[in-house]
């Protein structure tokens, strides 16, 4: 800053350092100071040679949307991941860690929660998840989660569908959504050899007030899925989020219905006009549960929970694409493909532009 005597005033304002690089944001008397080493990752192995770091990624477009959430918020919102039925863990080495660092940064504190200990869902939740259990709910727990969405809940349920989950499904379908048994595949022909491929690629509903700005990216759903049947109850609305087209179908006996839908969403007591916020139970229900896995969670299937999210937590003006890190890379190129390279740009292009040339010409001077 130029103005030394301004620095010193906002220096003693905020109680940083003199040698400090950092971006201050202030809105309504309260800030947030996010230090320029935090805004990218860097490359410490060039120190080791007397050069400076290298930038490998910029998270500065992350680090100032989560600030701007955090100050715009009255209130710290709470996410409750549901745990003891062989859901996922959340601490070191979770599977889920890219998806916790998102939803952090979009303002949202995550933490577990044991039904059969608590007995209840806390009154400071803004939502529970319930991703991938292996077990069907206890009575008490899926008393409590009957509880929680009959009192205006917000629920995001990722189902597993290998196991039976009666209790489960029958808490969905008060909800109007209902899981069916089937599992959501195609068949592809690799020669004389017919495989099956049970990795779903699906699209998202142009139609629903969350999925609509993500029409024309790709949902992919790894591993094994459900369909989905919308069967809704009096005072429930029910809308398809993720659909798939005829090549793929539910085997069961089996179901063949076009388009089949992967995930729905429900809202008891809402309204039609989305400009209006009124208290209202929500349910997302997705019919897999592996899509959101690090190392398989893809930039769309990301921006589909976190706006799935958003909508559930009334924060629909934060529903769209997601600021990602900007990361540096190498492009590594075999021999054959940098001979490739070298002869279409040295010899290909220079040689197709001078025999234009030669015949624009000789039709001149004729």
């Amino acid at each position: 800053m130029r103005n030394l005597s301004r620095a010193r005033e906002l220096q003693s304002e905020f109680g940083f350092g003199a040698e400090e690089n950092i971006v201050i944001i202030e809105m309504e008397g309260r800030s947030k100071q996010i230090r320029a080493v935090d805004m990218a990752e860097y490359d410490l192995l060039p120190q080791l040679s007397g050069e400076p770091p290298r930038v490998v990624a910029f998270e500065g477009e992350q680090e100032l949307t989560s600030a701007l959430i955090e100050l715009s918020e009255p209130r710290e919102r709470i996410l409750y991941f549901l745990q003891g039925q062989g859901e996922p863990s959340l601490g070191e080495g979770s599977t889920l860690s890219l998806l916790i660092q998102y939803i952090s940064q979009q303002g949202v504190r995550v933490v577990p929660l044991n039904l059969s200990l608590k007995g209840a869902v806390p009154s400071d939740a803004g939502g529970v998840i319930l991703m991938g259990a292996r077990y069907d709910l206890p009575p008490a727990t899926a008393k409590a989660l009957k509880d929680y969405w009959e009192s205006d809940g917000r629920l995001m349920i990722l189902l597993n569908p290998e196991p039976e989950m009666t209790r489960l499904r029958s808490l969905i379908a008060s909800a109007g959504i209902i899981p069916r048994d089937d599992r959501v595949l195609r068949t592809v022909q690799l020669g004389f050899v017919t495989g099956i491929l049970r990795d779903v690629s699906a699209q998202f509903s142009p139609s629903n007030r969350v999925t609509r700005r993500f029409v024309g990216a790709e949902a992919m759903l790894p591993g094994v899925t459900c369909s989905l049947a919308l069967n809704p109850v009096p005072g429930t609305s029910v809308e398809p989020m993720i659909m798939v087209e005829e090549e793929f179908w539910g085997e069961t006996e089996y179901v063949t219905d076009a388009p089949l839908i992967l995930a729905a969403m429900a809202e008891r007591g809402g309204v039609a006009d989305e400009q209006i916020e009124v208290s209202s139970a929500r349910m997302v229900v997705v019919g897999n549960s592996e899509f959101v896995a690090d190392g398989v969670i893809t930039e769309p299937n990301l921006d589909f929970v976190l706006g799935s999210l958003n909508w559930m937590l009334d924060r629909t003006y934060l529903t769209g694409v997601t600021p990602k890190n900007v990361r540096a890379f190498n492009l590594n190129l075999t021999d054959v493909e940098t001979g490739r390279i070298a002869f279409y740009v040295l010899v290909v292009i220079p040689g197709t532009i001078a025999f234009l040339g030669i015949i624009v010409c000789w039709r001149r001077r004729r």
